[in-house]
């Protein structure tokens, strides 16, 4: 049995018949491949099946595929430099004129380093895993883990076009922690925008790989370039985590507004790019300027870091600490408690040149007392007694001295992972839970509790919130089977599916379902029932 004849080219599940759309996904295999693509079913390194090409730019295609190794689906990506680049009729060879051929081994070779580079680095969360390279046909593959999602802009489009500045905050944040963890490796972006950009099942947002500064340089499509800051455009600027950052705040910007961003080289030419309260006044204001900082042309006048946009974005919960306020303040220990010897006398915050004056003079003192009982017998020990029973009080706290734990409710889960400091001196232990005062990815409790001693062994325990346990049904009317699926499994909601006749419809489309939309519903336990035209 032939592989190739039993695969689906977009979902790579099996089939059993090639001349009949995809049973689940609906995909027809013999729609043509764009131009330039590889023919689905070309099988590379005896191993690789080929399939849909799923993205392209100036520099690439992606294609669904399957690893007949490990029996697994993957993302293949070929460099393909579409401008210089052409295919062999005869294979799958990409090929190029003589006066080209410079130009194509430099940009293949800097393609090359830089998932070279990506594949050192190893798993990164919220970035997909680069897991091979090899070179076959006077190109270069990159095997990428293949991670079940849809594009942030799909989402947006069947989302109403924007999402509220919380869920934006809550949605992004990881991402936001991960790419920070990115640019500590060294390394940069600089092609972060709506179609790097993935929601998987459980609605967290990953990040597909970058480019090389050639891609930045040659990419001329108005949908990337409107996310790219100027010094992406310049062959001799230096890029810096700056850079990226101006790529996030034009995508919070298109996120939070509906709107696409003015990009860098019309605002040069003097169109003004308006803030995003200017077009929803719902949005913060605080949100508003952390977006518009990080979109400033001169890279100078940007947050340095994707840490610092992360904490103006989060200001407008109350601190600029990326700390989450809830409206109403959750209440875990008694404020006060009464103090002891050992909360009042601290030695870890006494300066050493200070603790060993008063060790000195307590000496001192030892000395002299020890002195005159030898000179006045009986009558001073009584006293050398109590003495010495202050001291014990006095030096308990050298001894037996704790640190209170602190809080970690309120702070997102990324943060206190990706920092050296909590990470050196606590050991966490991650747990997650609904809750319905924190969002999802913020610390909704611990244990012990803040104010406690610290364990031993650093220990303690989080407690992430997955956010509400309730949601709201999604429209779905007119949407396909297979979007309407994925959707409610993202909400973790039950659902049933139901053909019925409808010649006005198209096959595979929601007619209705029996759940109006905006019904809370609780996950796992809810159900609803989809009626799908045949």
């Amino acid at each position: 049995m032939d592989l190739k004849h039993y695969r689906c080219h977009k979902c790579m599940n099996e089939i059993a018949d090639p001349g009949q759309p995809c049973a689940i996904c609906g995909w027809h295999q013999d729609t043509p491949a764009p131009e330039g693509a590889l023919q689905p079913e070309t099988v590379l390194a005896d191993r690789y099946f080929v399939g849909r090409a799923a993205f392209q730019n100036a520099e690439c295609f992606v294609y669904a595929a399957y690893d007949r190794a490990e029996d697994a689906r993957v993302w293949l990506r070929e460099f393909y430099p579409h401008q210089i680049a052409r295919r062999g009729h005869t294979d799958h060879e990409v090929l190029y004129a003589a006066e080209d051929r410079i130009a194509f081994e430099d940009w293949r070779e800097d393609f090359r380093q830089l998932y070279s580079d990506l594949k050192k680095v190893g798993h990164l969360h919220a970035v997909t895993p680069v897991v091979e390279m090899f070179e076959e046909g006077n190109t270069v593959y990159v095997v990428e883990k293949y991670i079940a999602s849809i594009s942030l802009r799909e989402h947006l489009t069947h989302s109403g076009g924007s999402i509220a500045a919380p869920a934006a905050k809550r949605l992004f944040m990881p991402l936001f922690a991960a790419i920070s963890r990115f640019h500590a490796k060294g390394l940069i972006h600089s092609g972060i925008c709506l179609e790097s950009l993935y929601l998987d099942a459980k609605q967290s947002v990953w990040m597909r790989s970058g480019g090389t500064r050639q891609l930045s340089l040659r990419e001329k499509s108005s949908d990337i370039a409107d996310y790219c800051p100027p010094e992406q455009h310049d062959p001799n600027a230096f890029w810096s985590p700056a850079t990226d950052v101006y790529a996030l705040g034009a995508v919070m910007y298109r996120v939070l507004t509906g709107t696409r961003p003015t990009g860098a080289a019309a605002r040069l030419a003097g169109d003004r790019l308006l803030a995003p309260v200017e077009l929803d006044p719902d949005i913060p204001q605080s949100v508003s300027d952390a977006v518009m900082w990080a979109m400033e042309l001169d890279k100078n006048n940007r947050p340095k870091t994707v840490d610092e946009f992360s904490a103006a974005l989060l200001e407008s919960e109350g601190s600029n600490t990326a700390v989450f306020t809830p409206a109403a303040p959750v209440i875990e220990e008694e404020e006060v408690r009464k103090p002891t010897v050992r909360t009042v006398l601290k030695i870890s915050r006494i300066s050493p040149s200070v603790s060993a004056f008063l060790l000195g003079l307590a000496l001192v003192f030892l000395l002299i007392g020890y002195s005159l009982s030898i000179l006045f017998g009986d009558v001073i020990d009584p006293l050398m007694e109590d003495v010495q029973v202050s001291d014990t009080i006095v030096e308990e706290p050298t001894h037996e001295f704790y640190e209170e734990l602190p809080s970690f409710v309120g702070i997102y889960i990324g943060t206190l992972q990706e920092s050296d400091a909590y990470v050196k001196e606590y050991q966490f232990k991650i747990k997650e839970d609904f809750d319905e005062t924190y969002p999802a990815g913020v610390v909704c409790r611990q244990s012990p509790r803040a104010g406690q001693p610290i364990p031993e062994d650093g220990k303690i325990t989080l407690y992430v919130s997955r956010g509400s346990v309730y949601v709201e049904m999604p429209n779905l009317n007119g949407c396909t089977q297979e979007f309407a699926a994925e959707q409610l499994s993202k909400l973790n909601i039950k659902y049933h599916i139901e053909e019925e006749l409808n010649p006005t419809g198209v096959a595979g489309q929601v007619i209705r379902s029996d759940t109006e939309a905006g019904t809370r519903l609780r996950r796992f336990s809810s159900e609803v029932t989809l009626y799908v035209s045949r």
